[in-house]
């Protein structure tokens, strides 16, 4: 018996911790509004805090779909340290054969 209500305990313990490290934010909330029933939703803005206007959820939609644009703008065109992407071997050889013309000519079209 008092294994059982330790372990009833224990799971009601970690059932509340995994409860606390939940995040809420505006963003999902206007990404599940259509797709929820009204209570879910209701739920989900009584755990947020305040139930997003249909205004910020506009915003919000216009803010992710510039969003990719800004992702890659750098500072200064450099790309932070660590996030720079490597070319394939058979690639760097082939760039190595060109002459220093076709290589230029190669890296800036797009």
């Amino acid at each position: 018996m008092k294994k059982s209500l330790f372990a009833l305990f224990g799971m009601m313990l970690c059932g509340q911790v995994l409860a606390d490290d939940v995040t809420y934010s505006n963003e999902e909330y206007c990404a599940i509004r259509y797709q929820v029933t009204q209570s879910h939703l209701a739920a989900y803005a009584d755990k947020l805090g305040y139930a997003p206007s249909d205004k910020e959820c506009r915003l919000l939609q216009i803010k992710d779909l510039n969003g990719d644009k800004a992702a890659w703008d750098f500072q200064g065109n450099r790309p932070y340290a660590g996030s720079v992407m490597r070319l394939p071997v058979a690639v760097v050889v082939k760039l190595r054969d060109m002459t220093p013309a076709q290589r230029a000519e190669a890296l800036s079209a797009h």
